[in-house]
């Protein structure tokens, strides 16, 4: 009788044993599961970052490349306008000369 009840709670143990793997396993199993959820979640989040950096990283080179532009084309009719100031200056000039020696 003694042997049986042994035998009895050996089996119990190893079932209780066995029920606490398997409970594990289902575990382990439910929280990998999320974990790669997760992971993949922030894989994708990950990507569309990137796609937004490099959009914006086009836009500032873009606009850099506008900036630029714009700014050589304002040096160009800032030199012209200076041009024009001189010439007309000089117009202005030949024109008194002119008059002066009409009025002589």
């Amino acid at each position: 009788m003694k042997a049986f009840l042994v035998a009895v709670v050996v089996v119990s143990l190893f079932a209780g044993a066995a029920a606490a793997a398997v409970a594990y396993s289902f575990v382990l199993g439910e929280t990998e599961a999320r974990y790669q959820k997760l992971l993949d979640d922030m894989r994708a989040e990950n990507l569309e970052l990137q796609s937004r950096l490099s959009e914006a990283e086009n836009t500032v080179n873009r606009l850099r490349s506008d900036l630029s532009s714009l700014q050589t084309s304002l040096q160009t009719a800032e030199n012209r306008a200076q041009q024009f100031s001189e010439r007309i200056n000089l117009l202005e000039n030949r024109l008194n000369q002119l008059s002066s020696q009409l009025e002589a």
